[in-house]
């Protein structure tokens, strides 16, 4: 549920975070807390789409999956945008492996979008490609754009920390979504080795916090980045973090909100 002050508070938490001037891996634990204390929806247990799945129908949670959809096929494009305006080579190399394992390495050389694409449209009856996204959505690509475009490396950075700090939640959640989709359909469970089963696979296992793809991601990730973090890069490294954090964060709550708007509209036409 959206509060008021909840992003004051955020702010809040960044200023007092900034004034300690911490070396990097302090940095980096504060901002880890600022996900789990301050932004719900980047929880699984507190995101409001994921608690609610219980009460939708199954055309609501079609909508949800082709919505997220979008943020699922412009992922890769925010990896190239950041490739392209990073200067630091340790922190590209690590980009450039994640883009790997986006393309295949992992996967038998198919894409993970190429199993979300079909899986979707196969076996859950979403279509992703050629679609048009909400305003929220579209307002959520729009800024993704933006940051991942930034020539301060730094920010740039504390985006792509951002990326793979909230990535392992925020997929598990994707999953109770798909799982939850699936069951609507036909009372069945996703396989592990259908496309979508696939896909899920690529980025979330059955396992505890570490023991994830994306898990591997932000390690790596933040080993790269903390090469090139000192503490006066500190406060851009902070506010591109924050900047991914808030955007997802706010989606998640608006794109709930998005859903009952659309039962209402629909109750007021019958």
């Amino acid at each position: 549920m959206i509060r008021e002050n909840q992003y004051l508070e955020v702010e809040k938490s960044v200023n007092r975070i900034l004034s300690q001037g911490l070396i990097f891996d302090q940095l980096t634990c504060e901002l880890e807390k600022l996900i789990s204390h301050k932004y719900g929806a980047l929880n699984v247990d507190t995101n409001p789409a994921v608690i609610n799945i219980n009460d939708w129908k199954k055309e609501d949670i079609e909508f949800l999956v082709k919505e997220y959809s979008g943020f699922s096929n412009e992922s890769i494009h925010l990896f190239y945008d950041a490739l392209i305006h990073l200067e630091w080579d340790g922190v590209k190399t690590e980009v450039q492996r994640n883009l790997a394992e986006e393309m295949g390495s992992l996967t038998k050389g198919v894409p993970h979008l190429v199993l979300m694409r079909r899986g979707y449209k196969q076996e859950l009856g979403v279509e992703t490609e050629g679609v048009q996204y909400s305003a929220c959505t579209e307002q959520l690509l729009n800024k993704m754009r933006t940051v991942f475009r930034s020539s301060n490396n730094a920010y740039l950075c504390g985006a792509l920390l951002a990326l793979e700090a909230t990535a392992t939640f925020e997929f598990k959640g994707v999953e109770k979504i798909l799982r939850a989709l699936k069951h609507r359909i036909d009372g069945g469970e996703i396989n592990a080795d259908s496309l979508t089963g696939e896909y899920i696979l690529g980025h979330v296992a059955d396992g505890p916090p570490g023991e994830n793809p994306e898990d591997d991601h932000y390690v790596g990730m933040r080993s790269a980045i903390g090469t090139y973090i000192t503490p006066e890069k500190g406060e851009a490294l902070t506010k591109g973090f924050v900047a991914v954090c808030t955007a997802l964060n706010a989606w998640w709550e608006n794109i709930t909100i998005e859903i009952y708007a659309r039962r209402l509209d629909f109750a007021a036409s019958l």
